[in-house]
């Protein structure tokens, strides 16, 4: 059985999985498949043979924190853990966990340090407290993302911020002064790794942004039709992007689907003079998530799962998740993948089908080996992802539906 086909059969068998059946149910029958991957999955139902964490426990101590994934717990597997637990063996799963941070509680640890007044003070309390108990590792990588272009203008705002949440990390062994700490903060944002996966994340952030400006003025034009909008932005993704972005035609859809319902959509119902303004931090918001899923896949040494937690005191990323409630993240170690899986995966796919449905152009591009191995292999074009962008604000801008 090809890769590809068993990938495909493991993300069909998982979205199509009743939620109210077992994780066991799931994983017996199927263990040819799963042998071959990792997964963290998401329940309200916790009980189980394999390994598993309470993820409301946690979030109960600390209101900050915001976890990733929709259920109230966690599962585990890997074939090693199921065959300790075959062999009547207790798995010790071993988990590490990471806090990133948004930019306004970055900045609070920024005037803490300089002793000033950190408002919402309980909050942040709460926050510093649960830091010091659980001993969580900062995540500094996002918060290097959304300021890059700042960190290269030689503003020291960020360097700043950086260096004061470095004094206040729990891991520390001995207290940083803030000249040692300014060391390191030079390192982590001039660092390798971050040379490396900064374009992949920028360039993700941009098709996330272009085709949520195009999906919004389409959504305004249209008013919700789900099918034949899905279907111009199918077409918009592969004409300009020159892939199938699925996750991001996923938040396309959510809009068209449920845009009404969802408060995440509520700034970008109707024009304003901040719309772009609105529609950039949208694409930031949502590229968390596969930001998240990228610290998931790479466990620290030594150890076999990775849990990543965001803590923030702004409401939108509780709206964030709670529009896009992940399932499952799908672990392929063999080719160094991971694959996204929402609550909703099923229904989004069965959408799909019926936006393309009788059009045998689209439907050959989704079909034919040919095409999607040429796709694969095609370099992204940033040139005309700029060209597009600026179209689509200009257009925007001058409300030009």
């Amino acid at each position: 059985m090809k890769t590809q086909t068993i990938t495909n059969k493991a993300i069909w068998l998982i979205i199509s999985h009743e939620p109210t059946q077992s994780f066991n149910d799931l994983i017996e029958p199927n263990l040819d498949i799963f042998s071959n991957f990792r997964l963290m999955y998401s329940t309200n139902n916790i009980v189980s043979d394999f390994g598993h964490i309470s993820l409301d426990k946690i979030e109960q101590e600390c209101i900050s924190l915001n976890k990733f994934f929709y259920g109230s717990g966690l599962l585990f597997f890997s074939q090693d853990i199921y065959e300790l637990n075959r062999q009547g063996k207790i798995a010790t799963i071993k988990i590490d966990y990471s806090l990133s941070l948004d930019s306004n509680i970055m900045e609070r640890f920024r005037i803490y340090e300089n002793g000033g007044k950190v408002e919402p003070k309980e909050k942040f309390d709460d926050l510093i407290q649960f830091i010091k108990k659980y001993q969580f590792s900062f995540d500094y990588g996002f918060f290097c993302l959304e300021n890059l272009q700042v960190i290269k203008q030689h503003n020291e705002r960020p360097f700043n911020t950086l260096r004061a949440i470095i004094r206040c990390d729990p891991l520390n062994t001995i207290p940083l002064d803030r000249e040692t700490a300014g060391k390191i903060a030079i390192t982590k944002m001039y660092s390798s790794d971050n040379e490396r996966i900064h374009p992949h994340f920028w360039i993700r952030r941009k098709i996330i942004y272009l085709l949520l400006l195009k999906a919004i003025q389409v959504n305004w034009k249209t008013k919700g039709q789900v099918d034949s909008n899905l279907r111009v932005m199918i077409k918009f993704c592969f004409d300009k992007v020159s892939k199938y972005a699925e996750k991001e035609i996923y938040l396309t859809w959510k809009l068209f689907k449920y845009g009404k319902s969802l408060r995440f959509f509520d700034g970008v119902s109707q024009w304003s003079t901040r719309i772009l303004s609105k529609i950039k931090g949208m694409s930031w918001d949502y590229l968390l998530i596969e930001y998240q899923a990228t610290l998931a896949y790479h466990p620290s040494l030594g150890n076999d799962f990775f849990i990543p937690f965001f803590a923030s005191f702004d409401a939108r990323f509780i709206e964030l998740f709670e529009a896009c409630p992940i399932r499952c993240l799908l672990f392929d170690d063999t080719n160094g993948k991971a694959y996204t899986l929402f609550m909703d995966h099923l229904e989004f796919w069965e959408d799909i089908k019926k936006a393309i449905k009788g059009d045998y152009k689209l439907i050959e591009k989704f079909t034919d080996q040919q095409e999607i191995l040429k796709r694969s292999n095609s370099q992204l074009d940033i040139n005309t992802l700029d060209f597009e962008i600026l179209k689509l604000e200009e257009s925007i801008k001058n409300n030009a539906i």
